[in-house]
C-alpha cells in the first residue's frame, strides 16, 4: 500500500480516544455488553497495529454483525425504537474499527462518529450533556486533524490545540445561526421504549408505588411563579391525575378520564413573562372571597405520560390540552421532550354542585364486596352514633393523628384485605397508604372520595428564582365530594405528619433523620454541601433550558421585534450580513495582528538601523554576506570609512553577548548612536 494512504499511528490514538469519549455517556441507556464488544474491538485492532493479528475476513464479519444485531432484539425485544437503533448505529461504529485499511475508512468512521455523538443529546439536553459533546466533537476533529497533518508536527497534543482553535473560531458563527436560522420542531420522531419515560407514578397506585420514589432526586418540572413569589409550602399541591377505580387493593383512572373532551386554549402574548389574556369560564364554579390567582410558568421534564401538573382549579395555557370533568389536564399525546406551558390557578375557587350524577356517585363510591370488612364494620358504627359526613371525616382524621406513623419503609400488606391490615395491624406507612385507607373510609360511608397523584411542595432556587419540584415530592391525596361544596381535598397525610406537608420533603427529611432506626430516614439525608451542589448545577440547566432549549419560534419573533424592530425577511438578511461583515473584520485584523512585522530585539537594532542608513547611499548588504563582511567591503572601497565602521561592527557583536537591561547594554547602545550620527556618506 502506499504511504500516502497509510493510517498515521498519532490519528489512530486520538480516533481511539475520541471514540471512548463518544460511547461513554451513550452506555448508562445502552446493553452492558456493548462495554465487551469495544474492548474486544480495540485490542483487535491494536493487534493488527502490532501485525499479530490480521483484519477479519468477510467470512467473519458477516455471522458477526448478523450475531450483533440479533442480540439487540433478544436485548430491547424490538429493533425499531430509540434505543435499539441508537445501539445498531453505536456497533457500526465500533465494529468498522475491524476495517480500516486507509485514510478515506478513517475519515468514513470520524464522520459516522459525529452522528452517533450527537444522540447522546437525545437523552439529555442539558448543560453538562452539551458541553461533553462539544469535547466529543473536539476530540474527532483533533483525530480528523491528525490524519492529515501526520507529516506536520510529532506532537500529539499539537492536533489538539488546533482542532480547539477551530471549534473556538466556529463559536460567533454558531450563536449568530442559533438567532438568525427558522426555528422549526422536530422534522422525525424515533418511538421510544416502553421503559424510558420517566415518571413519579403511572396511572395507576399501590401500596408501595410512590415511596419507591423518596430517593429520586431527579427533577420532575419546575415553576417560575410571574411574581417570584411561591404560595406556602402547605398550597404546593400540584395535582396530576385521579384514581377513582379500585379492586380492593390497586387504584386505576376511570374511564371518563381517559376520553375526555378536548379543549383548546390559544394564548398569545408579547413578553415571554407577561401574564396571558386568560379566557376563563369556570361554569359551575363559584367564588369563595376576592378573586386570587397565581400565573406560573411549568417546564416539565419529559414522563411519557399524558398528563400535566398545575396547582387546584388551574387554567392551561396550551393547544391541545384535554380537561377532565375533575378538572385535570391530559395532552393527546405523551410528554416526550421537555414541555413549557402557562398556567393560572384560581385556588379559592371551588366546584360548586348540589349533586353528583347517578354514574359519578357510583364511581366514587363503589367498593368491591367482601373486602377490608373491619373497616366497613368501623365506619358503619360511626354512621349509627349518627355522625354526619364532616364528622366521619374528622373522626378518621383523628385516628389517623393518634395511632399511626408516617414512615419511608417499606410497608408490605396483606394480600387480602389490604386495608384492614393497614389500619388495624400495620399502622405505619406512606402517603399512598393513609390516601387510599382514607378513601376506602369515606367511600365505607357513602361519602364520594378519590385518591389524587401528584406532587407536594418543592425546593424554592434563591439563584434563579424558581421552584424546583424532584421525584421525591411525589404525594397521594384524597378529595371528597360533600353538598353545597363540591369536592374538596382532603390530606391524611397532613394529620400523621404535618411536618411533611408545612416544610416539603427535603426538609421534612433533614429535620426526621434522628428517627432514622424506625423510620428510615436517615439514609435519605443529604449533606448540605452536596444539596447545595445540586442546586446550582439546577440553576445553571434551569437557565440553560430556559434562554437556549426554550428558544422556539415564539421566542425568535419577540427576540426579532426587540432588537430588529420587526421580522420582515429584509430586517432579517441586513441583521446576517452585518453580522457576517462584523465577523469577517473581526477575523481579518486577528490574521493581520498575527502576521504584522514584529518589532526587532534591542541588540539587533543598532546594526539595522545602520543598514537602513547605508541602503539609502546605495550600498546593499548580499544574503550571504555577515555583517563583518559587509563593512570590510564598504571599508576596502571607501577607506576614509574603514574604521568607523570596523569600531560599529565590533561595539554591535559585543551587545549581542550583554545580558539585556543592563547599564553596559545602555553605554555601548549610546556609542553606537554617537558613531551612526558621525557616519558621512
Amino acid at each position: 500500500m502506499s504511504l500516502v494512504y497509510q493510517i498515521p499511528r498519532k490519528a489512530l490514538w486520538w480516533l481511539l480516544i475520541a471514540q471512548a469519549a463518544v460511547i461513554l455517556p451513550l452506555l448508562q441507556h445502552l446493553p452492558s455488553w456493548l462495554i465487551l464488544v469495544w474492548t474486544v474491538c480495540v485490542a483487535w485492532r491494536v493487534q493488527i497495529v502490532r501485525g499479530v493479528y490480521d483484519a477479519p475476513k468477510s467470512i467473519v464479519k458477516i455471522p458477526l454483525a448478523l450475531a450483533m444485531v440479533a442480540a439487540l432484539i433478544l436485548s430491547f425485544g424490538k429493533l425499531f425504537a430509540l434505543e435499539p437503533l441508537v445501539a445498531l448505529l453505536l456497533l457500526a461504529f465500533l465494529l468498522k474499527l475491524l476495517e480500516l485499511q486507509s485514510q478515506r475508512d478513517v475519515l468514513l468512521l470520524l464522520l459516522l462518529g459525529f452522528f452517533v455523538g450527537s444522540t447522546q443529546l437525545l437523552f439529555s439536553t442539558s448543560i453538562l450533556a452539551f458541553l461533553y459533546a462539544v469535547c466529543s466533537f473536539t476530540l474527532l476533529l483533533t483525530a480528523f486533524m491528525a490524519l492529515h497533518t501526520a507529516t506536520e508536527s510529532k506532537s500529539l497534543w499539537q492536533s489538539l490545540k488546533k482542532s480547539s482553535l477551530i471549534i473556538v473560531q466556529a463559536v460567533p458563527l454558531a450563536v449568530l445561526l442559533f438567532f438568525i436560522m427558522p426555528r422549526i420542531g422536530s422534522l422525525w420522531t424515533v418511538p421510544m421504549s416502553s421503559g424510558s419515560g420517566k415518571t413519579g407514578f403511572s396511572d395507576s397506585m399501590a401500596p408501595g408505588n410512590i415511596s419507591q420514589l423518596n430517593k429520586d432526586y431527579s427533577p420532575a418540572f419546575r415553576v417560575d411563579f410571574a411574581d417570584k413569589k411561591p404560595p406556602a409550602q402547605r398550597e404546593l399541591y400540584w395535582r396530576g391525575l385521579s384514581l377513582s377505580a379500585f379492586d380492593g387493593r390497586r387504584w386505576e383512572m376511570p374511564f371518563q378520564n381517559r376520553n375526555a373532551r378536548l379543549r383548546y386554549h390559544h394564548l398569545r402574548q408579547q413578553e415571554r413573562k407577561q401574564p396571558p389574556q386568560w379566557k376563563v369560564d369556570f361554569t359551575g364554579y363559584r367564588r369563595q372571597a376576592d378573586v386570587l390567582f397565581f400565573d406560573y410558568e411549568v417546564m416539565m421534564e419529559p414522563s411519557f405520560q399524558p398528563w400535566l401538573f398545575s396547582m387546584a382549579t388551574a387554567e392551561v395555557g396550551l393547544n391541545n390540552v384535554i380537561a377532565t370533568d375533575d378538572f385535570l389536564h391530559l395532552r393527546e399525546s405523551p410528554v416526550a421532550q421537555r414541555l413549557l406551558y402557562r398556567v393560572r390557578s384560581y385556588p379559592q375557587f371551588s366546584r360548586e354542585i348540589d349533586s353528583l350524577t347517578r354514574g359519578q356517585r357510583f364511581i366514587n363510591t363503589q367498593l368491591p364486596q367482601d373486602v377490608n370488612p373491619r373497616t366497613a364494620q368501623l365506619v358503619a358504627s360511626w354512621r349509627q352514633e349518627g355522625k354526619s359526613d364532616r364528622q366521619i371525616i374528622a373522626q378518621a382524621l383523628r385516628w389517623f393523628q393518634g395511632e399511626f406513623t408516617y414512615s419511608l419503609q417499606d410497608t408490605a400488606l396483606a394480600a387480602e384485605n389490604p386495608v384492614d391490615d393497614f389500619l388495624f395491624n400495620r399502622q405505619r406507612g406512606y402517603c399512598e397508604h393513609f390516601s387510599s385507607a382514607f378513601v376506602v373510609m369515606m367511600r365505607a360511608a357513602d361519602i364520594p372520595a378519590r385518591v389524587v397523584l401528584g406532587y407536594q411542595g418543592g425546593q424554592w432556587n434563591d439563584d434563579e428564582q424558581y421552584l424546583l419540584v424532584t421525584q421525591a415530592d411525589a404525594h397521594a391525596w384524597a378529595e371528597v365530594w360533600l353538598p353545597s361544596v363540591g369536592w374538596q381535598r382532603v390530606d391524611p397525610t397532613n394529620a400523621v405528619a404535618p411536618e411533611r406537608i408545612e416544610l416539603g420533603f427535603r426538609e421534612y427529611i433533614e429535620q426526621a433523620s434522628a428517627a432514622s432506626e424506625t423510620n428510615g430516614f436517615a439514609e435519605l439525608r443529604q449533606a448540605p454541601w452536596l444539596a447545595q451542589v445540586q442546586m446550582r448545577l439546577d440553576a445553571l440547566n434551569y437557565s440553560w433550558q430556559s434562554w437556549v432549549l426554550s428558544y422556539d419560534q415564539e421566542q425568535q419573533l419577540i427576540f426579532f421585534q426587540k432588537v430588529l424592530g420587526g421580522d420582515e425577511h429584509w430586517r432579517i438578511v441586513a441583521a446576517l450580513m452585518a453580522s457576517a461583515t462584523l465577523m469577517l473584520a473581526i477575523l481579518g485584523l486577528w490574521l493581520w495582528w498575527r502576521a504584522r512585522p514584529l518589532p526587532p530585539p534591542p541588540e539587533l537594532l543598532p546594526w539595522l538601523l545602520l543598514e537602513q542608513k547605508l541602503q539609502r547611499s546605495g550600498w546593499q548588504r548580499n544574503p550571504a554576506e555577515t555583517a563583518q563582511q559587509f563593512a570590510e567591503r564598504i571599508g576596502s572601497e571607501k577607506p576614509e570609512l574603514a574604521g568607523i565602521l570596523g569600531r560599529y561592527t565590533q561595539l554591535a557583536y559585543k551587545l549581542l553577548y550583554l545580558p539585556p537591561n543592563t547599564e553596559q547594554q545602555e553605554a555601548i547602545i549610546q556609542q553606537l548612536r554617537r558613531l551612526r550620527n558621525s557616519l558621512r556618506l
